[in-house]
């Protein structure tokens, strides 16, 4: 009869071996589908960073073409009667311009997570 036993012990240790393969097997197949998941989610995420610093750069590059044109205005003009003020209000509103693009605030969201926002350089209201 020890014989008996032992086998069932062996039979039952095999079942149990089985039943956690199948369970490993089962985590981890979800555990590859989240990764894909994940990974699929990482490539739009470098997208969009990508696509967000090209944006910043043609606005970047753009900016500094007005600066350049008001400093090579600056320079051709030659007429005594300007008023130098006109000129620095116009060199600050440019620069105001640069630091808002820069310019982020804290928000909450719903769920009351922080998260910035940026503003936009190009909107009629604040």
């Amino acid at each position: 009869m020890t014989k008996d036993n032992e086998l069932a012990r062996l039979e039952e240790f095999v079942q149990k071996l089985l039943n956690n393969f199948t369970e490993l097997k089962a985590v981890k197949e979800k555990l590859v589908t989240e990764l894909a998941d994940a990974n699929e989610y990482i490539r739009e995420l470098e997208s969009t960073i990508e696509s967000k610093d090209t944006e910043r750069e043609e606005i970047s590059s753009r900016v500094n073409k007005l600066v350049e044109q008001i400093e090579d205005w600056e320079l051709s003009n030659d007429d005594d009667d300007f008023d130098q003020s006109q000129l620095h209000d116009q060199a600050g509103a440019v620069d105001e311009i640069v630091d808002e693009i820069d310019t982020t605030e804290e928000i909450h969201n719903e769920e009351g997570e922080e998260g910035r926002v940026q503003h936009n350089l190009f909107s009629m209201s604040e």
